[in-house]
């Protein structure tokens, strides 16, 4: 709660400690009961809704929860016989009941709602626009996603062309008609480490790149639907390092097909590579449709993953 809440007021620990309180008056406010007044002086008045004194007296209530309100199956933790708690460590206090919290991995978090009975003292959504103010998270939102086009945008404007002029104009894919065997029993694992090289490429492709085209106007040749490059990627099995990187198919258009290009290069290393995919050369062949949208971009169903049967010895791209 204090990180999330600091992020979107971008205030100090002053300002953490205002929202947890704000929290916490919240939820005790929407979940417990009137406060019993337990032994009221003569001429005592209760505290005023707000004030630290009221605040106080729900912490108080908060913590004298029987303990029958948690369910059996999670008043006692593993590793405590018979619901005992474990002794205060570093001369911590012991005076005053217990807090009956109860246990489990959604007995805390946001939104996930009292368990047991007991007192709900998570935050839901709602709760956290109550506090900040819609207007303000909307605000937030707004500065993160300018902060985000402008990182994409000077990632892909400093991209210089000339350095994959030999992966786009004079490149000759290794995997040809007639030079692959059957995948066999290797389609598994290539299946499982193209699914890897995804989750590699994704966030920067999609996120770093394609995201970035919605800045661009809708009659922008590089938003034209359905596009895409087919790229070879030559692997090395034991190091994951690019070999070999080339444009089988271009789109069309230079400026894409180079985004593409760099997206590969800035993914890479890959990670090692199952044995059973590797060619006779120890290197791992993919050929690899790359989309100008977010769904289709780089999804695992347009590789074309080839054992190749006698590789050809052709020079390292640069």
């Amino acid at each position: 709660l204090g990180v999330l809440a600091g992020v979107r007021l971008g205030e100090g620990a002053v300002g953490l400690a205002r929202v947890e309180a704000a929290v916490l008056e919240v939820t005790l406010e929407r979940e417990s009961p009137a406060i019993p007044a337990a032994d009221p002086q003569p001429g005592s008045a209760r505290p005023q809704p707000g004030t630290a004194e009221a605040m106080r007296a729900r912490s108080a209530w908060a913590r004298t929860v029987p303990a029958e309100r948690v369910a059996p199956s999670e008043a006692t933790r593993p590793g405590e016989p018979d619901g005992e708690p474990p002794p205060p460590s570093d001369g911590a206090s012991t005076d005053g009941p217990p807090i009956a919290v109860p246990h489990g991995p959604l007995s805390l978090g946001l939104g996930a709602g009292a368990r047991g009975g007991g007192v709900d003292l998570n935050v839901r959504a709602g709760d956290i626009e109550t506090i900040v103010g819609s207007g303000e998270l909307d605000r937030a939102a707004r500065v993160d996603s300018e902060r985000r086009l402008a990182t994409h945008r000077q990632a892909f404007a400093a991209t210089d062309s000339s350095q994959y002029k030999e992966a786009l104009e004079h490149y000759v894919p290794t995997v040809k008609i007639g030079n692959q065997r059957p995948l066999g029993v290797a389609q598994i694992p290539f299946g499982k480490y193209i699914k890897d090289l995804a989750a590699r490429i994704r966030p920067i492709f999609v996120e770093d790149f394609v995201v970035w085209l919605r800045s661009l106007p809708s009659e922008h040749p590089m938003r034209r639907p359905h596009q895409f490059t087919r790229v070879e990627l030559v692997i090395d099995q034991r190091s994951g390092a690019i070999v070999r990187l080339g444009v089988v198919l271009t789109s069309g258009i230079t400026a894409f097909d180079v985004a593409v290009l760099h997206a590969l290069r800035r993914a890479a290393p890959f990670g090692a590579a199952p044995e059973a995919i590797a060619s006779g050369d120890g290197r791992v062949y993919v050929q690899w449709d790359l989309y100008n949208d977010e769904y289709s971009a780089c999804t695992p169903g347009n590789a074309r993953p080839s054992i190749v049967k006698t590789p050809e010895s052709a020079a390292t791209s640069p």
